[in-house]
């Protein structure tokens, strides 16, 4: 298997204090999507290394922040981008947010907000080359709490080709960032298995040993999953018409409302 395989811990899922105390004292690194989850974990005397600057959009005002503080790994995934990097943190170093060409089932889809195509890498890598800037590797996520092993196939097969184009272009790349989103339920158990195991064999397959690569994940679901739980208070509800629902008088629309209505109203005044 390939050396330094990293586990960096997503703190947009792990934002109790005592929890981040916990694993800084383990070791773990910080996958962080701001400027304040920055500030929260280096507040823990986490060093900068151990942290990743997660987003592929980013404020200047951030990015002259983290240079200040040394947080110099980052993600990326169009020009533009490059552009506030070369301005504000030229010495950085870059990982291209991929966007995997298949969806599968996820509980949470990123449905394209983020990553660019295996078509547009060679024109971004390029642009990062005249720029004179620094691609350490790549990056994807394939959504959370993915329920299909067999989506790491097919991004890790696009990370190759993508490391390949790199190759061409001039970049020497050294990291691979396979996401997160690894199902962290107590009856999930067998499915985390599966997705590793594919994960596994796969990384063999395309990533030789001899490639020397850092890799690294970001278990954040996968650590607090079953260990928290979300309380929301109702304060209203609205329904909304659907094909099925659509009938001459609307009767069956106000079927529905009365009967849930009744239920929340029963709720409320226990």
């Amino acid at each position: 298997m390939q050396t330094g395989i990293s586990c960096v811990s997503a703190v947009k899922c792990n934002t109790d204090e005592a929890l981040l105390h916990v694993l800084a004292d383990m070791g773990a690194s910080f996958d962080c999507a701001s400027k304040e989850e920055i500030e929260a974990v280096l507040k823990l005397g986490v060093s900068p290394t151990r942290i990743v600057y997660a987003h592929p959009c980013k404020p200047i005002s951030s990015l002259f922040f983290v240079k200040r503080r040394e947080v110099s790994l980052m993600t990326f995934d169009t020009v533009n981008e490059l552009h506030k990097v070369k301005v504000s943190y030229a010495s950085a170093r870059l990982l291209l947010r991929i966007l995997p060409e298949q969806e599968f089932d996820a509980r949470f889809k990123f449905e394209g907000r983020y990553g660019c195509s295996v078509t547009e890498a060679p024109k971004i890598l390029q642009s990062a080359k005249d720029l004179n800037l620094n691609v350490v590797g790549v990056c994807f996520h394939v959504g959370s709490d993915i329920r299909n092993p067999e989506a790491f196939i097919s991004i890790l097969q696009q990370s190759r080709t993508v490391f390949d184009i790199a190759r061409t272009i001039g970049f020497n790349m050294k990291i691979l960032d396979i996401g997160g989103g690894f199902p962290g339920q107590k009856n999930t158990v067998r499915r985390f298995k599966e997705i590793t195991e594919v994960i596994n064999k796969t990384l063999l397959d395309l990533f030789p040993p001899e490639e020397n690569l850092e890799i690294i994940a970001e278990p954040g679901r996968y650590i607090v999953a079953s260990a928290f739980t979300l309380v929301a208070n109702i304060i209203g509800k609205r329904c909304y018409k659907k094909p099925a629902d659509v009938d001459r008088d609307g009767s069956k629309l106000v079927e529905r409302y009365e009967k849930d209505r009744r239920k929340y109203d029963d709720l409320f005044s226990e």
